[in-house]
């Protein structure tokens, strides 16, 4: 499988094309591709699909669009696409992406070529080239997401065509390149390599006329395009050319050379140190920096202490030697003091003497003017400004000169490109297989470097666990993994783990060719802190309480004080961040800064050593309590989605916060902060650690007296029961509630009394309706319009169970004008999803599916699972209703994966009896039995009634399907007892028509009657249409005249098809012998069926209930027919 750009985006398999989808999903996998190998938002990925009119689907749309990705990929070796916040990326190898393998193959080319292998080298080039089959990411090409790469790869292609003339020109294939020379310049007809390469052909070919106008030609279309004249160079050749220079004619390579100068070093010398030791893993940012190379003239690599700048860049430079003719040159320049001194040390590594009276940058310019020279320029950090002014001026004078930097900072040059390099990759936590964490960079160079100990070959499947908690502890920090492995002629590895508190004591070295500054981490890191003023000192130091990273407005909240001004933070933020001590995250809403550990240790260390630590820890938690009260009103608002993100990414500091807390003896501190992050962690599915925190909070304050116990205990009551366990929940809140009371808090007063009648809803909602309507009076006298708002839903979902549908409507109608008023997005869903369930349970399929669709809609678009998971298990119900057992059974399937992923068992209950529901209405009575088992026994732990009916339903009616008769009534007569326990007056309904075909099948019409009657009667009372098809369907089999059972299965069909009622698939065989018993008798029964088609529902009703078999208008004591 292979991924193109060059051209228009494709997908290969073996060369031929797969498909991937309509435009908007190639523009997906443009979008990835372009970033290949780089995490991709997902609202990058939204504006490269629709631009400025995404639509409000767009996140499901996108990720369903990934998906089909995905499946268009299969698994192929060396692609993937990964979910990595905040979107995706596409891991892709270069020999599986053909913009890789063009620069891959201009690489080598050029290795082959500084070695004399021109042949291999044009063989290479002209393999790469041919890769293009048009202009790159043609279709996108324009478009702001593809643009800047597109321009890149069209610049790839022209220098790919260039280095192949230069070494075609080299073979002496002169003549036969000067049609693709023309072509070229025609098309580009301001670049003067072209021109040049043009010009020496035409001269080997005997045309020195022709080769002197095409310079005439291109110097009059700078001058008309540009204002300019050409280059030094181009104009040297153009002399050259002119006076028949004989340095112009081919040369066999195997023939030529080139005179030294008397001072310059010869060339192909370079000082590129050789390094004993292998260099493990950067594969990517290696061929990414060497691309660079290929174009720009100055690149710095910077990074935090100890990352690898300094081996990196040699490595790089020996890979360079080749192509640059005049050398590479390592400038270490940690030695150097003076910023004065720079030219000196630069002058010293090439061997230039200064010359009297000429500033010794203008003796550098002279020498490398016309040379083509890598320089490198390491550690530059100490001397950013000498650095910077000696760069600068020779860049300007010899368009020959590239120089690579390290350095902790940006020298901060126009054109200066800056590569940042990261730690090596480490293996997450929990991750023990041993081909997964010998794939990571930071392992393979434990590894390697402990082969290098009298330990030898320390990793084995069984200490690769304790090497991989090594390399996560120590951050892939390089320096700090050489020093560790370096520590295993005297540890073990997992000596070392347990030694790593005092990693800055473990982590020195012995070796004499380690540069002193590297010779410890910790000397690393004082060489950078070193170098820092005063204010950047303290700040950095501050910075170290924030266990996970911070923002600017917290920084400045937190670390403010003394002489350190708030105006001041913002800059001093962007000095560390350029000497590379902290890093900065952009997948949030805001700007995240933060430090690696290692650093934040040394950092925190400072804070310790300034006597800072007591007053910048107290002022962090009370920002972390001051954030949390902040967004719990908003986590029931509008605003739900940006706070939930930013407390996401302060959990950290939170997590700090708390511990800071209880460990210096603040209980009421830990009641504000636990009770204030109820919401977010039930939210995001953290209800374990809520659980854990709130316990804390609330033992390390056993008394009454604090009013925000009462708070935590509402928070500790809410995630118990959302756990399942009503049973202990109930008595937390009913205490939550009491204490309220008694400090008069009545924000918490109407929580507690809601929750409450929640808790008590589950286990019965006919007694909770008492406890909710009181919550929803206590929050009207209170005037909060979101308390109010949820106190109507619940109410509103209590009287659905009871199977008050019209009461609920009025309630949830009110529920959702305020929430609508409110803005409160997540409350609007929540709401529609219930009144989608109103209409479900009334019949109003049409009404149940817009609604439901629309809560889907805008639950998906909120990333709220939880309610994603609910609204899919009501359309999965609403699926089978209709008879589709297909969709149903999938809808209802991906529920109970959601409600499992998010932790809510009465959901994960409600899924698995549905489930149930539909395999036994699609004759699989092994698979409902499972369905029903696994649902009853969750719902009798969790205590719900309503759910424990329905599956005895199903059960019963498995039971009776056997032919055992016994267990299926007991189940069936089960079902309606803990129905009517519970108020599931459509429940006890159902459960009743079976009962009823029971006892018709057993010959006890007047049972079957009477069942029969008062089902329909309670489904009339809460208007259950569906259930009244049913019912109508059943009563026609129990009518003792033919005329009347036709016109009831008349008016039933009826029924049936306007509301689009599906018939249970358990009825159908009895419907079908009713029906043929019935209109046997009757000349097909034409008129009879129209006459009940056209009766409404109330008059079929009254026309059942009078013909039934048993009934005073019936003759009593006939047998069922």
């Amino acid at each position: 499988m292979r991924v193109c750009i060059l051209g228009s985006v494709a997908l290969l398999d073996d060369g031929a094309p797969v498909r991937v989808g309509g435009p908007k999903e190639r523009a997906v996998l443009a979008a990835l591709a372009v970033n290949a190998n780089t995490v991709v938002s997902e609202g990058f990925l939204i504006d490269a699909v629709w631009g400025d009119d995404a639509p409000a689907s767009a996140v499901p749309t996108l990720r369903s669009y990934v998906s089909r990705l995905r499946r268009s990929l299969g698994a192929p070796a060396g692609i993937a696409v990964e979910t990595r916040p905040p979107g995706y990326l596409l891991r892709i190898a270069p020999e599986c992406f053909d913009a890789a393998s063009a620069e891959r193959l201009l690489a080598r080319s050029r290795r082959d070529a500084a070695t004399g292998d021109l042949v291999s080298a044009v063989d290479s080039l002209s393999t790469a080239a041919a890769l293009w089959t048009g202009p790159s990411v043609a279709e996108f090409a324009a478009e702001p997401f593809a643009l800047a790469e597109a321009t890149r790869l069209d610049e790839l292609r022209i220098v790919i065509d260039e280095e192949r003339l230069d070494a075609e020109l080299g073979l002496g294939h002169h003549r036969e390149i000067l049609a693709d020379l023309e072509g070229l310049c025609s098309v580009h007809p301001l670049r003067e390599r072209l021109w040049a390469l043009r010009m020496s052909a035409l001269y080997r070919s005997g045309r020195q006329g022709e080769a002197l106008r095409a310079y005439q030609q291109l110097r009059r279309q700078l001058r008309r395009e540009l204002g300019i004249d050409p280059s030094p160079e181009l104009r040297a050749l153009d002399a050259a050319l002119l006076a028949q220079d004989s340095t112009l004619n081919w040369r066999s390579p195997l023939n030529s050379g080139v005179a030294a100068g008397p001072r310059f070093p010869s060339p192909g010398a370079h000082n590129v140190p050789s390094v004993l030791s292998s260099f493990v893993g950067r594969h990517s940012e290696r061929d990414e920096v060497l691309r660079i190379l290929g174009t720009a003239r100055l690149v710095t690599l910077v990074g935090t202490p100890g990352v690898g700048k300094t081996r990196f860049a040699v490595e790089l430079a020996s890979d360079l030697v080749a192509s640059h003719p005049d050398g590479v040159w390592v400038v270490e320049l940690a030695p150097v003091t003076d910023p004065a001194l720079v030219p000196q040390a630069v002058a010293t590594v090439l061997g230039i003497r200064e010359r009297p009276g000429v500033d010794l940058p203008d003796t550098l310019v002279g020498e490398l003017a016309r040379r083509r020279v890598l320089l490198v320029l390491d550690n530059c950090e100490h001397l950013v400004a000498g650095c910077a002014a000696l760069a600068e001026r020779l860049l300007e004078a010899c368009p020959g000169l590239v120089i690579l930097a390290t350095s902790r900072e940006p020298l901060g040059l126009e054109g200066e490109w800056v590569r940042r390099l990261e730690p090596l990759s480490v293996p997450t936590a929990g991750d023990e297989s041993y081909q997964s964490l010998v794939a990571h960079d930071s392992v393979r160079l434990f590894a390697e470097r402990a082969a290098t100990t009298p330990a030898g070959g320390v990793l084995t499947p069984a200490t690769a666990p304790t090497v991989a908690e090594i390399c996560r502890r120590l951050e892939g920090i390089p320096l700090a993994i050489e020093l560790a492995a370096a520590r295993l002629d005297v540890l073990s590895p997992t000596e070392i783990v347990d030694q790593l508190e005092e990693r800055f004591r473990l982590l020195r070295t012995s070796t004499r060719r380690a540069p002193t500054y590297h010779s410890s981490l910790l000397a690393a890191l004082e060489w950078s802190h070193n170098l820092l003023s005063e204010p950047e000192a303290t700040l950095l130091r501050r910075l170290s309480v924030f266990a996970g990273g911070c923002s600017l407005d917290a920084a400045e909240v937190v670390c403010v004080q003394g002489d350190l001004a708030r105006d001041d933070v913002l800059e001093l933020l962007d000095a560390l961040l350029r000497k590379s001590l902290i890093h900065t995250d952009r997948s949030h809403v805001t700007t995240r800064f933060g430090l690696l550990d290692t650093v934040r240790e040394y950092a925190s260390q400072k804070l310790w050593e300034a006597g800072e630590r007591e007053d910048i820890s107290r002022r962090h938690c009370d920002w972390a309590v001051a954030l949390a009260e902040r967004a719990e009103p908003e986590l029931t608002s509008g605003t739900r989605a940006g706070w939930l993100e930013r407390l996401d990414a302060e959990q950290d500091n939170i997590r700090a916060a708390f511990e800071w807390a209880s460990a210096t003896g603040r209980p009421e501190v830990l009641l504000r902060l636990s009770a204030a992050l109820t919401m977010f962690w039930w939210l995001q599915g953290h209800t374990g650690e809520g659980r854990h925190l709130l316990d804390r909070a609330l033992s390390a304050d056993p008394g009454e007296a604090s009013p925000f116990r009462a708070r935590a205990m509402w928070g500790s009551a809410f995630l118990i029961g959302s756990s399942g366990d009503v049973t202990e929940a109930l008595p937390v809140a009913k205490e939550s509630l009491a204490l309220a009371e008694r400090h008069g808090d009545q924000t918490t007063i109407g929580r507690a009394a809601s929750l409450f009648g929640l808790l008590s809803m589950y286990r019965s909602p006919p007694q909770a309706l008492p406890l909710l309507e009181g919550a929803v009076r206590a929050a009207r006298v209170e005037g909060d319009a979101r308390h109010l708002g949820s106190s109507l839903c619940t109410l509103g979902t209590a009287l659905l169970l009871v199977g008050e549908c019209r009461a609920a409507r009025t309630l949830l109608t009110e529920s959702l004008g305020l929430a609508r008023h409110l803005g409160n997005r997540s409350q609007i869903a929540a709401v529609l999803g219930v009144l989608g369930h109103v209409a479900l349970a009334e019949g109003d399929y049409l009404t149940a599916d817009a609604l439901l669709r629309e809560a889907l809609c805008m639950a998906q678009e909120l990333s709220e699972r939880g309610q994603v998971a609910v609204v899919l298990s009501l359309l999965g119900e609403l699926a089978r209703n209709q008879g589709d057992y297909a969709r149903a059974g999938e809808e209802l399937a991906q529920a109970l994966d959601l409600a499992r992923e998010v932790g809510r068992p009465f959901l994960v209950a409600r899924c698995l009896c549905f489930l149930g529901h539909v395999a036994l209405a699609e004759g699989d009575a092994g698979l409902a039995a499972a369905r029903f088992g696994e649902s009853i026994s969750l719902a009798r732990t969790l205590g719900l009634g309503y759910l424990i009916a329905r599956c005895l339903l199903g059960q019963g009616q498995i039971a009776a399907m056997a032919g055992d008769v016994a267990p299926g009534r007991e189940a069936l007569e089960e079902a309606v007892i803990v129905a009517q326990a519970a108020g599931d007056r459509q429940a006890v309904a159902a459960a009743m028509l079976v009962l009823a075909d029971r006892a018709r099948q057993e010959g006890l019409v007047d049972t079957a009657g009477a069942l029969c009657r008062e089902a329909m009667s309670l489904q009339s009372q809460i208007g259950d249409l569906a259930g009244l098809a049913s019912a109508l369907e059943t009563a026609a089999g129990l009518q003792g005249s033919n005329e009347a059972a036709v016109r009831l299965l008349g008016a039933a069909q009826a029924l049936r098809d306007a509301r689009g009622y599906a018939r249970p698939a358990a009825s159908a065989r009895r419907y079908h012998h009713d029906v043929a018993r019935a209109l046997a008798s009757l000349d097909h029964g034409v008129r009879e069926w129209a006459e009940g088609a056209a009766l409404s529902v109330g008059d079929a009703v009254v026309l059942a209930s009078q013909g039934l078999v048993g009934s005073p208008a019936s003759n009593d004591g006939a047998r069922a027919p």
